[in-house]
């Protein structure tokens, strides 16, 4: 019995689509391990010859992957690599549709000595990595209506914190438009939003804003 598998990222997606397939013997299960912390999302189990992970950006991140199979039996093979995460052919918006979106963000997980990091991803494509030493600033190209933020702690701390978005300086965004899609809010207005943390490593949030001329 041995292990096998390939992959591939259909319609330039970041879209990891893993096939077992290859794999020889009488093969009963297949089990998976994904571990993506480079690529920001932790480490996921799969089931079944053909599994598949949406990634929230392709920018070249190396991810491991582990398939155990087995024969029902006693037996069974392990197979590791290591997979790299394309940097995704995506669809540019056309140039009317690109706006300026800046915001600030602030980690604010104790001790404040930038031993804390994460990365703020826009639109699935775009990425800043900032730590918890101050306010960070970031200055993507959005697109015109509804954007989405996605966060996540590369490194954690010991201790609960929280994570706060300022878009009060920000030309093109929608005054009460910021809506959170994942995590605990700690506070909302108009112009800002503030999550609160765990401070464990792998953390993710997620929230829309929307942007116009």
């Amino acid at each position: 019995m041995t292990a096998c598998f390939t992959f591939s990222f259909p319609g330039e997606s970041c879209n990891l689509k893993l096939d077992g397939g290859c794999s020889t013997g009488p093969v009963s299960t297949y089990d998976w391990v994904i571990d993506g912390n480079s690529a920001g999302g932790g480490v996921t189990n799969h089931s079944g010859q053909k599994p598949s992970r949406v990634w929230p950006l392709c920018n070249n991140d190396v991810v491991t992957v582990t398939l155990t199979v087995t024969d029902g039996a006693s037996g069974n093979d392990v197979i590791v690599q290591g997979v790299t995460l394309p940097i995704a052919l995506r669809q540019a918006p056309q140039q009317a549709d690109r706006l300026q979106s800046s915001f600030t963000s602030f980690l604010g997980l104790s001790p404040f000595d930038g031993t804390s990091s994460g990365s703020v991803v826009l639109n699935g494509a775009r990425r800043d990595n900032t730590n918890n030493a101050g306010p960070f600033q970031h200055d993507f190209e959005g697109r015109r209506g509804e954007n989405t933020i996605e966060a996540f702690l590369s490194t954690g701390a010991s201790g609960e914190g929280l994570w706060k978005f300022d878009f009060s300086r920000s030309e093109h965004y929608v005054a009460g438009s910021l809506k959170a899609a994942q995590g605990q809010v700690l506070a909302i207005d108009a112009r800002s939003i503030t999550f609160r943390l765990s401070g464990a490593s792998g953390e993710r949030i997620k929230f829309n804003y929307r942007l116009a001329p």
